[in-house]
This record gives C-alpha cells, sequence and structure tokens, in this order.
C-alpha cells in the first residue's frame, strides 16, 4: 500500500476521533430538548451493527450454545466504543500537546535522537 494512502488514514482517523467528541458536545449544548430522542437512536443503530457481527459470529460458531451467552455482552457494546473513544482523545490530545511518545523507552535511543520534536 502506498505510504500515501496509510497518511491520509492516519489523519481522518484523528479527525474522527475529535469530531466525535465535538458532535457530542455540540449535541449537549445546542440540543438539550432533543437528547432524550437522539441519545436512544444512536445506541439502537450502533447496537444493529452490533448485532449483525453477533449474528455472523453465531452463524459461522462450531457452539452456538456457549456463543449465545455472549448476548449481553453485545449490548453493552456501544458504550464500551464511547468509552475507547475518550481513550483514544486523551492519548491524541496528550501525544498533539505535550508529544508524550518521544519518551517510550522501547523505541531505539538512534531513532529518538532522528526523531523530529517540536
Amino acid at each position: 500500500m502506498r505510504e500515501s494512502t496509510h497518511s491520509f488514514r492516519g489523519r481522518a482517523n484523528i479527525l474522527c476521533v475529535f469530531g466525535f467528541w465535538a458532535y457530542a458536545a455540540w449535541l449537549i449544548i445546542c440540543r438539550t430538548d432533543e437528547l432524550a430522542y437522539i441519545v436512544p437512536l444512536l445506541y439502537c443503530c450502533q447496537l444493529g451493527f452490533e448485532l449483525i457481527q453477533f449474528v455472523c459470529l453465531f452463524w459461522f460458531s462450531r457452539s452456538p450454545l456457549r456463543d449465545l451467552g455472549l448476548l449481553p455482552v453485545v449490548l453493552c457494546m456501544p458504550a464500551y466504543h464511547a468509552f475507547l473513544k475518550l481513550v483514544d482523545l486523551y492519548a491524541l490530545t496528550e501525544e498533539l500537546l505535550f508529544r508524550a511518545s518521544s519518551h517510550d523507552n522501547f523505541v531505539p535511543e538512534k531513532v529518538r535522537a532522528a526523531t523530529w520534536r517540536w
């Protein structure tokens, strides 16, 4: 795969994380009276996508009864994905503001010395 495609995907992922939380803040600030309708609708949409994955898992499973026990977990997945977006927001913000990964010791010293820092 070409490097320019990787670069674009990385930027798009960063923009999506910040866009997700900007949209959430906009909903809370500007659409407070409609939150009771919008949040359950978004939860149901995300749950629909999770149920599609669950049906695929169940369809191809060698032990369907065991995998049926995962259904309660599927109901929590939209909240878990929102939590992961919060973790992504924290990690990206920390990296953008403080360049936290430049202090990681698992990167060889010659690579850390050659990396541009702002």
